[in-house]
């Protein structure tokens, strides 16, 4: 199961998500613990797992049609993680877009 933050844009409070109680409320809790009801169109994503949003944006961005997105198209490689990050990168790339670390040396 996976930790995410939120941020509720009206309160600007932060919150931890626990589920989707409707179409349109999740039920959230705050730093005491105590579990909310919000409209999830007031929140924003900020975390997963501990890892900042944008640690994900190549894949959240990836074109919707299958076979342009880099999870399914096999000439593009396979997905991994940076050792460095965490970060979602394919396997052929030669450096992290989000740490700069070197994936493949040339030789």
């Amino acid at each position: 199961m996976s930790i995410i933050l939120v941020y509720h844009r009206p309160t600007e409070s932060k919150y931890m998500w626990l589920s989707a109680s409707s179409e349109t409320l999740a039920a959230v809790c705050d730093a005491a613990g105590a579990i909310r009801h919000l409209p999830t169109e007031e929140l924003t994503v900020l975390e997963v797992d501990g890892r900042p949003l944008d640690r994900y944006r190549r894949i959240l961005e990836s074109p919707e049609r299958e076979s342009e997105n880099p999870l399914h198209d096999a000439h593009e490689g396979s997905v991994e993680a940076c050792p460095g990050c965490d970060t979602p990168v394919r396997s052929d790339e030669r450096e992290c877009p989000s740490c700069g670390l070197t994936l493949i040396l040339e030789p």
